[in-house]
């Protein structure tokens, strides 16, 4: 006998079906890792060469009129990548929760799993507060950032191929990261540790993304370390990481399957 559905919560609002679904064919997985590596990353490429010309205004600016140091200015840029992100992303799917925009692709959820407003209101003051440990982190680490390749915020920008490769790297490592470790704290030995304030929202929605202990943001932050990327390659990967982390806890689903 087919047993009831119930929700997780936490990482989706999606039903946990029983018995669970069967996995994807390893050729509609591959075809789906594929594309996951080309279109994205190709649009991503064409932001960063679009930003270009803008960003070596702002970090010329920034160096000779302002006298702001590559460090200070890398630590900047992360943080207002960040939290810029998140102020829109956030923005928008609360406008639609509020005036009902994009209804049919919300998902249903049940009234009494809908956060409170003071779990909303932790969740912000979180992500704002975040903006201070990640600045000096960011500053401190500053040369191993430089140690792995980062570059100069003037220096010109790699061709196409590099960095292709290295978001690519990028978003290999993190996903592998990401799965690996969240297996992990989702053990009985780190969950209530670590984990389980994520899933303090059941019915999730996208400030909920972020709403997690902080050495759960290391497999986006190891990824782009490793491949030494540009300053504007780094913000541009974190803007698409942020916003992807926002739609897929937004509780809403624009994926249709072919």
């Amino acid at each position: 006998m087919e047993k009831a559905s119930y929700r997780t919560g936490g990482a989706t609002s999606w039903p946990r079906m029983e018995p669970r679904p069967k996995p994807l064919p390893w050729s509609d997985w591959l075809f789906e890792t594929v594309l996951t590596f080309t279109r994205p990353i190709f649009q991503v490429i064409l932001a960063i060469h679009v930003m270009y010309p803008l960003w070596v205004k702002f970090a010329s600016y920034l160096i000779s009129n302002l006298g702001l140091s590559e460090r200070f200015i890398f630590a900047m840029v992360t943080v207002g990548t960040h939290h810029m992100t998140l102020a829109v992303v956030n923005s928008f799917f609360l406008c639609c929760d509020q005036f009902g925009w994009l209804s049919k692709f919300r998902l249903p959820t049940p009234e009494a799993a809908q956060p409170s407003y003071s779990l909303k209101r932790e969740a912000v003051i979180g992500i704002a507060a975040s903006g201070i440990p990640m600045f000096f982190g960011s500053y401190v680490f500053y040369g191993v950032y430089q140690f792995f390749g980062t570059t100069s915020a003037l220096a010109p920008l790699p061709s196409s191929f590099v960095m292709w490769k290295q978001i690519a790297f990028a978003k290999f490592f993190a996903s592998l990261a990401f799965d690996l470790t969240h297996r992990t704290i989702h053990s009985k030995a780190l969950y209530k540790r670590i984990h389980s304030k994520h899933h303090r929202f059941i019915a999730t929605m996208s400030i909920a993304a972020e709403f997690a202990h902080p050495i759960e943001g290391g497999p986006t932050i190891l990824g782009p370390l490793l491949a030494g990327m540009h300053p504007l390659v780094w913000c541009i990967f974190l803007c698409w990481e942020q916003t992807n982390a926002g739609i897929t806890h937004s509780g809403y689903c624009f994926y249709i399957p072919s």
